[in-house]
């Protein structure tokens, strides 16, 4: 198994992220000015700042593939699935709104 580690950024309010992870502390300093700016029109005191956080991945050793054989097409129907898929002949035809 291969695992790594990597450290991203993101825009932080308490312990809140309010951003997706970047992988920069330049695009989250965007990010940040872009929130920092909203608040300040909302009339509210921007309390936001950059965070960071880990992210570890996780990757198996690789197993071989084995595709199932598909299902045969002689197998039976089941009755509810052979109704859904006949139309009605019954019902009147669908009006499109176009004459």
């Amino acid at each position: 198994m291969a695992e790594t580690t990597e450290t991203l950024f993101t825009v932080a309010r308490g312990k809140d992220a309010l951003t997706g992870l970047r992988p920069t502390a330049r695009a989250a300093k965007s990010d940040l000015s872009g929130i920092e700016t909203a608040m300040r029109t909302a009339g509210l005191e921007p309390d936001v700042h950059i965070a960071t956080v880990t992210r570890t991945t996780t990757v198996s050793d690789p197993e071989p593939y084995v595709e199932q054989p598909a299902a045969a097409v002689d197998e039976p129907v089941p009755a509810e699935v052979e109704q859904e898929q006949k139309p009605n002949e019954d019902a009147e035809p669908k009006k499109t709104g176009r004459r």
